[in-house]
């Protein structure tokens, strides 16, 4: 049984979770040594196992838009730390925090969009070929 919160909630959490794990991933792969590359890559899969319930629960359609934002998002966060460098000769504040959140949100996009992937690739909703094709001559 659920709680009120964890039902409430529980179409946000995972996904935020998974973005989250992917953030954390970026920033122990930046770290270096084995240990941190370990950690990186373990996160990594727990924010693909995240999304991965996540999607189980949604719509397409919402699947989709989810899939579209968080590549605007991409979008955006890289022009942003595209102009600050560009506007500073140095590396601004608070500048390694934005490029380990951006990806992780490319990280979470790329996950998504391959599973949006599947799943439409193993849709139902295929129409059969009609036999009518078939028999009827080519039309010029």
């Amino acid at each position: 049984m659920q709680s009120a919160f964890a039902h409430r909630c529980g179409g946000r959490l995972r996904p935020a979770a998974g973005i989250t794990c992917f953030v954390g991933a970026s920033g122990l792969f930046a770290a270096g040594g084995l240990v941190a590359g370990g950690l990186a890559a373990g996160t990594i899969l727990l924010g693909c196992a995240l999304l991965a319930r996540w999607v189980e629960t949604v719509d397409r359609r919402t699947h989709a838009t989810v899939a579209l934002g968080l590549w605007l998002v991409v979008l955006g966060g890289s022009l942003s730390v595209g102009l600050g460098r560009s506007a500073a000769s140095v590396a601004f504040q608070g500048e390694a925090e934005l490029v380990h959140a951006v990806v992780g949100v490319a990280l979470a996009g790329i996950v998504t969009t391959v599973y949006l992937a599947f799943r439409e690739y193993g849709s139902s909703s295929r129409v059969p070929p009609s036999d009518d094709i078939l028999e009827t001559g080519p039309e010029y």
